[in-house]
């Protein structure tokens, strides 16, 4: 927990606190006055002052916040009207409880557990130091960021203006930002550290897989959000409430910073159109988790000095870390953020309402709110329409491939396809031998087990070569005696004459 700076001012029977907490969660914020002890609780900040005097909340008591400073103030009553607090400057004083009030930490070494009606008393008692002891977590005084660090220091946020945010959070938001040392990484360094982790955690199988299974990609492709069916948007009842309850400011950008805004968002749009078309319009769970992973710009704070480089990195992010992860669905998803802009300030604006209310109900990223979301719902409402087509009208040019990625997509692809080449080849060979195999066994079959009809013809066959001989026999002798009687003929004929 972070100790927020705070003043306290009194008049003859308030104690005005002023609490100055830029990245609090609003709608979690507690506050609590009794007797001598002020809590203030507001995620990530935590504060407990202990007073001279007592104090009590009645009706009276009231309380703002201010969203332009990130300042609560909050107005509570003295129980004696008139009585004067003392050392209200002394900051370490009031962070630190009495001796009477360290009873409440105190934890006995031997417990005496009695029956009956003692012990639930006995119990009822450790109950209340128990909740008591909840409010009892180690304090130390916030410590403002000097002018040199703040200087020296890596911007980032909305228009890159903003600097050592991070300086006190420890763990609380590391879900959030990827960046090791966001106050202590220099610009530059981000880009080289944002790649080397997506390299790290890129998937060749995962990648594959998706890239084998068209057929779980289709209807993702087929999905017509929101943007496709109507030409402008409209705003909820809860959408225009958000947009009232927003700060009245106005961005004074130069030209490098109005590039960097606009870059950022094309970056921010792919990761909600990305979110909107894998659930076909139906947040999951998960969906605060995927805008936040997939964009760069909320993930890794980065800058980008090109429009294609903006294009470029949440399609990467897109093929590293979500469920589905598929080249055609990715360029797909950069088609809509093209349809999205090419609509207008107010279909953007749609957009970053449904973002804003995604990361206000997932802890801890109503900070990406802090830093980019709400400045953009300010900013799109002030912008120019010909400055939203202009960025249209280029962002229509930029066109990627696979290369731009970085990732070797085109090489694993084909040797995807040489693998599925080869074993299909091994499958129909494979399939060659089997029918091969079958033939022989068949005609092996009919050589070694001749038919009954096959006996028949070879009987049939040596009948009529009998039958043949017997024939060839028969006219033989029928010649020999015709050749005889033509012999005797002769002779008699001879000797008659």
């Amino acid at each position: 927990m972070i100790t927020p700076r705070f003043q306290i001012k009194q008049t003859e029977s308030d104690l005005v606190f002023t609490i100055h907490a830029p990245y609090a969660s609003i709608a979690d914020a507690e506050i609590y006055a009794d007797l001598d002890t002020f809590c203030f609780y507001a995620s990530p900040y935590y504060l407990r002052l202990h007073l001279s005097g007592h104090i009590e909340e009645t009706d009276a008591s009231k309380g703002s916040y201010d969203a332009d400073t990130g300042t609560f103030v909050i107005c509570v009553q003295k129980s004696t009207k008139g009585e004067h607090f003392k050392d209200l400057d002394f900051v370490t004083a009031l962070l630190t409880p009495s001796q009477q009030q360290k009873r409440y930490e105190a934890k006995p070494l031997v417990e005496v557990i009695g029956q009956g009606s003692e012990c639930s008393e006995n119990a009822t008692c450790a109950s209340s130091d128990e909740d008591e002891e909840e409010w009892y977590i180690d304090q130390c005084p916030f410590e403002e960021p000097s002018q040199e660090f703040l200087l020296a220091a890596p911007h980032y946020g909305f228009g890159n203006k903003i600097s050592g945010a991070f300086q006190n959070f420890k763990t609380e938001f590391l879900e959030v930002i990827d960046l090791p040392d966001p106050d202590g990484t220099p610009v530059s360094e981000r880009t080289r550290l944002r790649k080397d982790r997506e390299s790290e955690d890129f998937s060749d199988d995962h990648y594959l897989a998706d890239w084998a299974q068209p057929d779980l990609i289709e209807p993702l492709l087929e999905y017509e959000p929101c943007w496709e069916k109507t030409s402008e948007a409209t705003f909820l009842d809860e959408e225009v409430d958000i947009l009232k309850d927003l700060p009245k400011k106005e961005f004074l950008l130069e030209k490098k910073e109005l590039q960097l805004v606009c870059f950022s968002l094309v970056d921010i749009l792919f990761a909600h159109a990305y979110n909107a078309r894998t659930t076909m319009g139906e947040n999951t769970v998960e969906s605060s988790w995927t805008v936040n992973k997939l964009s760069g710009t909320l993930c890794w704070l980065q800058n980008f000095s090109t429009l294609k480089e903006a294009c470029s990195v949440p399609v990467r992010r897109s093929l590293c870390y979500p469920l589905y992860r598929h080249w055609g669905l990715s360029i797909k998803v950069l088609d809509d953020v093209k349809n999205i802009i090419k609509l207008g300030r107010r279909q953007i604006l749609k957009c970053l309402l449904e973002m804003y209310v995604l990361f206000n109900n997932s802890e801890p990223r109503y900070l990406l709110n802090q830093l980019y979301i709400r400045d953009y719902l300010i900013w799109i409402q002030q912008v120019s329409e010909t400055q939203i087509k202009s960025l249209s009208d280029a962002l229509d040019k930029v066109s990627l491939r696979k290369c731009d990625v970085d990732l070797e997509l085109e090489e694993l692809e084909t040797a995807a396809e040489i693998v599925k080449m080869e074993e299909e080849a091994a499958e129909r060979k494979s399939k060659q031998r089997k029918n091969k195999s079958s033939t022989k066994a068949t005609s092996h079959d009919k050589e070694t087990s001749p038919t009954t009809s096959d006996s028949e013809d070879d009987s049939s066959d040596s009948e009529e070569d009998s039958s043949d001989s017997e024939e060839d026999s028969s006219e033989t002798s029928s010649s020999e005696e015709d050749s005889s009687d033509l012999d005797s003929d002769d002779l008699s004929d001879a000797e008659i004459k």
